[in-house]
């Protein structure tokens, strides 16, 4: 079994709407929140100009496998 541990990860760089929404399935599916301990991340929930700020507990080896290789794929600056 994986260690689990609480992770953050900021997300920056701009986006097309297509880019957005697939970025929003993935942060979904990690089920990530803005907040440490809130609600889950809805598109809504971003403010245009600034860094994506995400928040999770129980993190799998405290990394986001699939959004990151996403970022990655598609030259989306992060850092965990």
């Amino acid at each position: 079994m994986a260690n689990r541990v609480a992770a953050s990860i900021e997300l920056g760089g701009t986006v097309t709407a297509d880019a957005y929404a697939e970025l929003v399935r993935l942060i979904q599916a990690e089920g990530l929140s803005v907040d440490w301990d809130g609600e889950p991340f809805e598109a809504d929930h971003r403010t245009e100009g600034e860094m994506l700020r995400l928040h999770a507990f129980e993190v799998s080896g405290g990394e986001f496998q699939a959004l990151e290789s996403h970022c990655v794929e598609t030259c989306v600056p992060f850092v965990r």
